[in-house]
């Protein structure tokens, strides 16, 4: 194109401008184009943030820029919480549905958003790749182990306005608050006990089931829970048993064992029963002790129709009724009993 033909197009375009041409204008620099494919293309194209020299689409600045400046315009209308994205409120308020179309294939439980169930999945298959940089213990994700950190940081920003109690995280808070409402919503359906939360009463249908899902890679051991295969796990380790009584230097593998441990030796009875006040040094013995009033017995036998209270008696039973298994031997005479209390019994009449 020689120089007159591009001064006749250029004096062409100035003439259509002032003739009216639709002018379509940037809503980040307020530039206008004279056509709509050049705006679009102006749109895209990118910049780099002064704050973080990030490149970011000239879309995505406005949103951008709220990281830095910490403003969170969209707000749930349900819980309050903020958000920089009106797409991420879009996302949390389908977790105050009731909705929840996400169901996980081993436990059943069901979650509203499907980022969610990928997470909970982790619990199941053990991956954990989130390390704490100051214990070095191992998360699922980034969420838990930012919440784990309030652990070594103290902070407990969650208050009960009830009892002054203070937590960590907001679903402790939200879990503490049965204590005063002593609400039950979730029965078992075998036995109709009556539990706090739907996770609860999963765990607890493994007591008739005999279910055992968590299985130690080590030595095959199985258990009901995630937490107790945990706990376990810490024996195959050197340092399994880190925390030391200052009494009777006994050893235990978690510091709530010690604490509860602690209590035998200052004679505090923290935890009393709703029933008859009675009051006793750990929680396990309160929960065995409450049986006695509600009758309940939950761990089945999977030879017979015999159930028991304690997991302890079970096991004797199964034992004397069974196998005819005696682990308990006597240091004196060398018999064995079936349960240990039959070895205690013999102890003081023969010796």
């Amino acid at each position: 194109m020689n120089e007159e033909n591009k001064m006749a197009t250029a004096s062409s375009q100035n003439q259509n401008c002032s003739l009216g041409e639709k002018k379509y204008q940037s809503f980040i620099c307020n530039k206008t184009y004279t056509s709509k494919e050049t705006s679009k293309k102006h749109v895209k194209e990118t910049f780099k943030c002064k704050v973080c020299d990030k490149d970011i689409k000239k879309e995505n600045c406005i949103a951008h820029n709220r990281i830095h400046t910490g403003e969170k315009p969209f707000k749930c209308y349900q819980c309050g919480k903020c958000f920089t994205q009106k797409t991420n409120l879009k996302t949390h308020l389908k977790s105050h549905s009731t909705e929840k179309p996400f169901t996980c294939q081993v436990c059943e439980k069901s979650f509203a958003l499907k980022p969610t169930l990928k997470c909970h999945m982790k619990t199941h298959t053990g991956e954990k790749q989130h390390p704490c940089e100051v214990c070095g213990r191992l998360f699922a994700t980034a969420a838990t182990r930012q919440s784990h950190m309030k652990v070594h940081t103290g902070e407990r920003s969650h208050k009960c306005e009830l009892c002054d109690k203070s937590f960590s995280r907001k679903g402790t808070l939200k879990s503490h608050m049965i204590v005063h409402t002593r609400e039950k919503p979730f029965s078992c359906q075998i036995c109709n006990k009556g539990f706090t939360h739907r996770s609860t009463v999963i765990t607890h249908m493994r007591t008739h089931t005999g279910e055992r899902p968590y299985s130690c890679n080590l030595c095959e051991k199985t258990f009901t829970q995630s937490c107790h295969l945990r706990t376990h796990q810490k024996i195959h380790t050197t340092d399994s048993k880190c925390f030391t009584c200052t009494i009777c230097e006994k050893t235990f593998r978690q510091l709530r064992n010690l604490n509860q441990h602690t209590n035998m030796h200052n004679g505090q009875e923290n935890y009393s029963c709703d029933f008859c006040q009675k009051k006793f040094r750990v929680s396990s013995q309160l929960a065995v002790h409450v049986r006695t009033h509600t009758g309940e017995r939950p761990y089945s036998c999977q030879h017979c129709d015999y159930k028991a209270a304690t997991n302890s008696s079970l096991k004797g039973h199964v034992r004397t009724q069974h196998t005819s298994e005696c682990p308990y031997v006597c240091d004196v005479c060398d018999k064995s009993y079936a349960r240990l209390d039959y070895l205690k019994a013999h102890m003081c009449k023969e010796h």
